[in-house]
């Protein structure tokens, strides 16, 4: 199983170097508490939701005239 290799790889770099694991962490602790990624997430799911009606209307209608033309073939 690759993850459990690329978990104990993982956990033999913070044997070797725990200040850095954790400086690491806690850095990563406070960009994740400063930038706004569920604002972001929450932004990007409704730009989605949005787009979705027209993206499917605009689908429909090229399926409609594919289906139109292949009738009218011989």
């Amino acid at each position: 199983m690759e993850s459990n290799g690329s978990y104990r790889s993982c956990e033999d770099s913070i044997r070797r170097a725990p200040l850095a694991a954790v400086a690491l962490a806690f850095f990563a602790g406070i960009i994740f508490k400063i930038l706004p990624i569920g604002a972001l997430a929450i932004a990007f799911a409704r730009l989605a939701l949005f787009l979705v009606r027209p993206a499917l209307l605009i689908f429909g209608i090229v399926k409609a005239v594919e289906i139109v033309q292949d009738r009218q073939r011989p």
